[in-house]
C-alpha cells in the first residue's frame, strides 16, 4: 500500500492500530466514502423519473386542438357585380339566420334558414328543408356553396339557370340596401331643389364605393345620376367619364343591344342606355345616338 502504512517503530500497539487506521482509509477509499462536499457529478442532476419529490418534471405537451369553424360576420354581402345578395343577422351565441338572394340574366335564386358554423340549413317555412348550404368565412368575406349531398336540392330553390356560388364581399355601411336607398333618396330631393353642390356630395360616396357589388340596373342609375349632376355644375369631362362603359351600346340600335340578352333583363338595361344617351349628347359627346 506504499511507504505511509508501514510502522516507523517496534511498538506492536502502536504498529497494530496504524495498521487498522490503513485498511480503514483504504476501504473508505475504495467504497466511495468521503464524497461530502464534492461536486456532484452532472449525471446526478438528471431526473430518471418525473413525479418525485424535488424534481421539476418537464412541461406536457399541449395536446392538439382543432378550432371550429368561424361563423361569418353579421352584416350584409355581394357578389361583385352585386348578382347575388346575402344577409346574416345573428340570433344566439354560435347561430344566425341568413338570406340569400340572386338574380343571374334569366333566373333567380332565393334561401332563408339558420347558420351555425358553416353549415346553412335551408327552411321550407319555419322547417329546414334537404338543402343545406355551406357558408364559409373567407378573410372579411363569405364564400357559399352547396353542401356535399344537397346540390339537387339546392337547384329547386332556384329558376331555370339561377346560381348563387361564389365569393360574397362585405358591403360598407354606405353600401347597405337601406343605406343606398336613402342617400338615393337624398339626393334626388336636392337635384330638384337645383342643389348641385349638395347633390353631388351626397351622391359621390355611392359613386366612388358602392359600384363594383351594385347590380347594373343599380349601377346604371347611380353613374346616369352622377353624369348629369356634374354637367350640372359645369364638368362635362366626368359626366362622360362616368358614362364611359355605355358609350358603345349608346351608339347601337335597341335591336342589336338586346339581341340575344335575356329577356328578363331587356327593359332594366334599355332603361340604362336609354339615360345615358341624353346625357353622352347632353356632355358633348355626338356620337352618342
Amino acid at each position: 500500500m506504499g511507504n505511509v502504512c508501514v510502522p516507523s517503530s517496534g511498538n506492536l500497539t502502536q504498529t497494530n492500530n496504524a495498521v487498522r487506521l490503513c485498511l480503514a482509509l483504504c476501504i473508505a477509499t475504495l467504497c466511495g466514502c468521503g464524497n461530502a462536499g464534492q461536486p456532484s457529478s452532472p449525471a446526478a442532476s438528471i431526473p430518471t423519473e418525473t413525479g418525485h419529490a424535488g424534481v421539476i418534471p418537464s412541461p406536457a405537451t399541449p395536446a392538439h386542438t382543432t378550432s371550429a369553424p368561424q361563423l361569418p360576420s353579421p352584416g350584409h354581402y355581394a357578389t361583385e357585380r352585386g348578382w347575388g345578395q346575402l344577409t346574416i343577422a345573428p340570433e344566439a351565441q354560435d347561430t344566425a339566420s341568413f338570406s340569400l338572394e340572386t338574380l343571374n340574366a334569366d333566373a333567380s335564386c332565393s334561401f332563408n334558414g339558420k347558420l351555425r358554423g358553416t353549415q346553412a340549413a335551408v327552411y321550407d317555412g319555419d322547417r329546414p328543408g334537404a338543402c343545406t348550404l355551406e357558408i364559409a368565412k373567407t378573410g372579411a368575406g363569405a364564400a357559399i356553396r352547396g353542401a356535399s349531398g344537397s346540390e339537387n336540392a339546392c337547384r329547386e330553390y332556384c329558376g331555370g339557370n339561377g346560381s348563387f356560388e361564389g365569393d360574397y364581399l362585405p358591403l360598407a355601411a354606405t353600401c347597405e340596401p337601406t343605406a343606398m336607398q336613402r342617400t338615393r333618396k337624398a339626393f334626388q330631393s336636392l337635384y330638384d331643389q337645383k342643389d348641385y353642390v349638395k347633390a353631388e356630395t351626397t351622391l359621390a360616396p355611392l359613386y366612388r364605393s358602392c359600384l363594383a357589388t351594385s347590380s347594373f340596373s343599380d349601377e346604371g342609375a347611380i353613374r346616369n345620376d352622377y353624369a348629369i349632376t356634374q354637367h350640372r355644375l359645369g364638368d362635362d369631362a366626368r359626366c362622360l367619364e362616368a358614362l364611359a362603359p355605355y358609350r358603345d351600346d349608346a351608339r347601337r340600335s335597341d335591336e342589336a343591344i338586346t339581341d340575344g340578352m335575356s329577356p328578363a333583363i331587356v327593359d332594366d338595361y334599355l332603361g340604362v342606355i336609354h339615360a345615358a344617351r341624353t346625357n353622352l349628347k347632353l356632355c358633348g359627346d355626338g356620337a352618342a345616338g
